[in-house]
């Protein structure tokens, strides 16, 4: 093949091959400084595509992530005040046996005491808001908490768990911010009955076991004053002997307080002394079951009240706590039971999202040492192209030499 001043084939395949080394170079580079080895589309089409959509999977797998790290938080405080109610429930409790059957009740203290408890609840209760959000004071509604995200082809799906529900109701959040405990759980604490006729039915038992111990102490007179006569006279002295007559009043007013007492046993509506003081203590333990501890909390008469009213009264209200307590233990299982569900979700979306970042990783990542080893070899590939572009360029320079004298 001839030389020619106006194409040099030698210079231009050394030029066509630098290029090629400098694209490479410029690839490797790019490799390098991104991490990346499929970086756009134009790269790997197929490659670029999936990795997309995977990197839209991880992102909102890692907003799943945050949401349910806030629900969790949600629940926790609420989870917070609801063992805050229950150690509060169990002091008021002990208050309660503690002075049940004690004898003499120092009224005002107990009253003290169980308000105390009860203000610790309500401000537990109040102050379990986070985020907007008060788990026991959404009027038995559920709160939806974002626990899960999947594909399933073209659609996409975030699971929800469901919190709350009337287990949780321990009030109604009022327009002024304020939570009215008396509507949720612990209505039986913080309610008030405005047609309660506990007033009314306690001043029935006092009369009733008024005349029933009068009734009592009657007999017991009756019966007392008859043994003297006996001791003196005999049980049965003749009707000519001294005390028969005597002893026979005796013995009528013994029948009359029995009849006074017991009732005629052949008149079913002679109920006596016993059946009326049954029946108002009845009546009474009934209203005493309606009465609140927020109700007691404000009565003023309670220490005037007999030992037998107002042990029927505590007894009562343990029986309220009682079942305060139960469902209290049934808010906190139910809690519980969300905060290790989302402990659960929390750890699977954590590996599904490592597994997703994992996939995106094998597919886009560059490998780092085989692109170090690649870049040394194209920079000295280029350090080769040029020399061999400089040689080729020579070859013009040789033509010169044909046409000197």
């Amino acid at each position: 093949m001839g030389s020619s001043i106006l194409t040099n084939r030698s210079a231009m395949t050394a030029l066509q091959t630098l290029r090629a080394i400098d694209s490479n170079l410029d690839k490797s580079k790019d490799r390098i400084s991104t991490g990346l080895r499929i970086n756009n589309a134009g790269d790997n089409v197929a490659y670029w595509s999936i990795s997309s959509m995977m990197k839209h999977d991880s992102n909102t797998m890692s907003t799943v992530i945050d949401a349910i790290n806030l629900g969790k938080e949600q629940v926790s405080i609420a989870a917070t005040a609801v063992d805050l109610t229950k150690e509060a429930l169990d002091n008021i409790q002990q208050s309660l046996v503690t002075v049940n059957g004690k004898g003499e009740v120092d009224v005002a203290k107990l009253q003290d005491s169980i308000k105390a408890n009860m203000t610790n609840i309500s401000n537990a209760v109040q102050s379990s808001s986070f985020a907007g959000k008060n788990m026991l004071a959404n009027d038995g509604q559920t709160a939806s908490i974002a626990a899960g995200y999947r594909r399933e082809g073209t659609a996409v799906y975030v699971d929800m768990i469901e919190v709350g529900g009337a287990e949780l109701n321990f009030g109604v959040m009022g327009e002024n911010g304020i939570i009215d405990m008396s509507e949720g759980v612990l209505q039986n604490i913080f309610g008030l009955d405005a047609e309660s006729n506990f007033a009314g039915a306690l001043g029935t038992f006092n009369g009733a076991e008024e005349t029933y111990n009068g009734l009592v102490n009657d007999l017991a007179k009756a019966k007392a004053d008859l043994a003297k006569l006996v001791a003196i006279y005999g049980a049965e002295p003749e009707e000519e002997d001294p005390g028969h007559d005597e002893i026979e009043t005796a013995q009528g007013k013994v029948e009359e307080a029995e009849t006074a007492l017991y009732g005629n046993p052949d008149d079913d509506d002679d109920l006596g002394g016993v059946g009326t003081f049954n029946e108002a203590k009845d009546a009474f333990k009934f209203e005493a079951s309606n009465v609140t501890l927020a109700e007691f909390v404000q009565m003023e008469n309670v220490g005037a009240m007999s030992a037998e009213a107002q042990n029927i009264l505590l007894g009562r209200l343990q029986n309220k706590v009682r079942d305060a307590v139960d469902l209290t233990l049934t808010a906190g299982a139910k809690i519980g039971s969300a905060v290790n569900l989302m402990n659960t979700q929390l750890e699977f979306v954590k590996r599904l999202l490592d597994n997703v970042d994992a996939g995106i990783g094998s597919m886009i990542d560059a490998d780092m040492n085989a692109e170090s080893a690649k870049l040394s070899a194209l920079q000295v590939q280029q350090q080769l192209g040029v020399q061999a572009l400089s040689i080729a360029n020579q070859g013009s320079q040789n033509i010169l030499l044909l046409f000197r004298n």
